[in-house]
C-alpha cells in the first residue's frame, strides 16, 4: 500500500543487507542519485561514474561483499537507498593508500592524514561509513538515519570498535552529530586546488567523523 503527495511516496520501506547481486542496482542509484547532488562530487566535477575510471567500481564492489551495507527498497522490490560501508583492520588499513587520479579520493583521503585510530586501545575493527543516498523522491523520511543505524548494529556484532565517516553535506552532518560521532580533522574545501566550491557556497566544510561503538542509536 503506497500513497504520492507530490514527489513523495508513502510506499513502506524494508530494510536488507546488500550482497554482490545487488550490484547493479547499488551502481544505478550511486549514478543517478548520488553523484550528482553530492557536494564534494559537484565541486570537483566527477558526477557521473565515468569521471572515476574503475576506482569507485572497486569501492563499490568491496562495500556489497562487506556484510555491512545497507540497503533501503520498496515494497515492490525497487533499490531507493543504501548505506555503502566495509570493514578495516590494520592489515587492510595499509591497503587504503589512495593511488586514484580522482580529485574526490584524494580529497577524502588528505581528510585522514596524521590520523590513524588503530593506536586506539583495543581498535582492531573499524567500520567505514563510506556513501550513503537516498532517492530524491523518498526524501524525508528518516531512510537514510535508518540505514546507518541498522549499518552500526551490524558493526558491533561483527566486533567493531570504531566508526567512521567523512561528510560533505550539512545534512549528513546532522545525522552523525546526533548519533555522537566527534569530529576528528576538519578541511575547508575552499582550499584545495581544482574544486569550485561557487557552485554550492553553503556546502564547502568536510568532516572526518568517528564514533566508539556501540553507539546509542
Amino acid at each position: 500500500m503506497s500513497s504520492t503527495v507530490g514527489k513523495m511516496t508513502t510506499e513502506e520501506i524494508q530494510y536488507k543487507v546488500l550482497t554482490p547481486t545487488d550490484l547493479n542496482e547499488v551502481t544505478q542509484l550511486m549514478a543517478d542519485q548520488f553523484l550528482p547532488r553530492n557536494p564534494l562530487a559537484i565541486f570537483a566535477g566527477e558526477t557521473t561514474l565515468e569521471k572515476f575510471g574503475t576506482d569507485l567500481k572497486t569501492y563499490m564492489e568491496k562495500c556489497v561483499k562487506s556484510g555491512v551495507s545497507m540497503g533501503a527498497y520498496t515494497s515492490s522490490g525497487r533499490l531507493v537507498g543504501f548505506r555503502l560501508s566495509y570493514i578495516m583492520t590494520p592489515a587492510t588499513e595499509q591497503q587504503e593508500h589512495c593511488t586514484s587520479n580522482s580529485l574526490c579520493f584524494k580529497v577524502l583521503e588528505q581528510m585522514e592524514d596524521g590520523v590513524d585510530l588503530f593506536k586506539q586501545k583495543d581498535v582492531q575493527k573499524i567500520l567505514e561509513l563510506f556513501a550513503v543516498t537516498v532517492h530524491n523522491d523518498y526524501g524525508g523520511r528518516g531512510i537514510a538515519g535508518n540505514l546507518i543505524k541498522k549499518t552500526i548494529a551490524i558493526a558491533e556484532e561483527k566486533g567493531c570498535q570504531l566508526a567512521t565517516t567523512k561528510i560533505t553535506n550539512i545534512l549528513s552532518g546532522k545525522i552523525y552529530k546526533r548519533l555522537g560521532f566527534q569530529t576528528e580533522t576538519t578541511l575547508d574545501l575552499t582550499t584545495i586546488p581544482g574544486l569550485n566550491t561557487s557552485l554550492m557556497p553553503g556546502e564547502t566544510m568536510a568532516y572526518y567523523v568517528v564514533g566508539r561503538l556501540p553507539l546509542s542509536v
